[in-house]
């Protein structure tokens, strides 16, 4: 598919570049170009007034796009951040929850994992429709 579009734009640009080299050879006569409300007039070739309008209309466009996207990339640029802090965040308390598992196994008689301080040799118990049963700590 890859291969196709580089044809595809061969194919749609030569006829294109002939047919503008066509219209500059054709309309090489000058033309007297006034700039109205100032006092300013020069003689150019019809081509050249023509391509630089063009070019005028292309550049103050994409002027007025960029400034109309800018509240977009402002909010993608604040949502970068944010990704960015929350992962750190997350990191942060990796790094804390990995420290407190490696200082509560280091203390003799608790279980890791848990945070209410059990004894490895002390039991839960589960009261269900039953009866109780005697379940060991985790």
């Amino acid at each position: 598919m890859k291969h196709f579009f580089r044809h595809f734009s061969w194919i749609v640009t030569i006829p294109l570049a002939v047919i503008v080299i066509v219209f500059g050879i054709v309309n090489r006569e000058l033309v007297v170009v006034d700039l109205w409300p100032l006092p300013l007039f020069f003689e150019a070739p019809l081509v050249l007034v023509i391509f630089s309008s063009f070019v005028a209309g292309f550049l103050i466009g994409a002027l007025i796009m960029w400034f109309s996207a800018g509240r977009y990339r402002r909010r993608v640029r604040e949502a970068r951040n944010r990704v960015a802090q929350l992962e750190y965040d997350v990191r942060v308390l990796q790094h804390d929850k990995a420290r407190a598992e490696a200082k509560a196994a280091a203390v003799p008689g608790t279980v890791p994992g848990t945070t209410s301080g059990a004894t490895s040799g002390a039991a839960n118990t589960v009261v269900g429709q039953q009866g109780s049963t005697s379940l060991p700590a985790a």
